[in-house]
């Protein structure tokens, strides 16, 4: 996960409550949700699409789900080298909030 200076303050509280949510569920349980998670991609894809995003999928092992308006995107890197990942984005692409 990136985060630089010009991340909402309000995304950054979000990330920090819900990461300390996991830890804290974690120390009182047999999982480790923290670091190894069981969710599908496509339960956090689908979402998405149904609320009109497109997609786009290149031949590198990602695909891309933009925002209906523009304004935002998710990125998926599928494991075809043994690494995934999410990214996200909000603003134009040239112009990332």
């Amino acid at each position: 996960m990136t985060l630089d200076a010009t991340t909402p303050a309000e995304l950054l509280h979000d990330v920090h409550a819900e990461l300390l949510d996991l830890y804290l569920e974690d120390r009182h349980s047999d999982q480790d949700r923290l670091f190894e998670d069981a969710t599908a991609p496509h339960e956090v894809y689908t979402p998405l699409l149904a609320r009109g995003w497109s997609h786009s999928i290149k031949t590198d092992g990602t695909q891309t789900f933009h925002a209906p308006e523009g304004e935002g995107a998710v990125r998926h890197r599928y494991a075809t080298t043994g690494s995934d990942g999410w990214r996200a984005r909000a603003g134009y692409s040239r112009e990332p909030l």
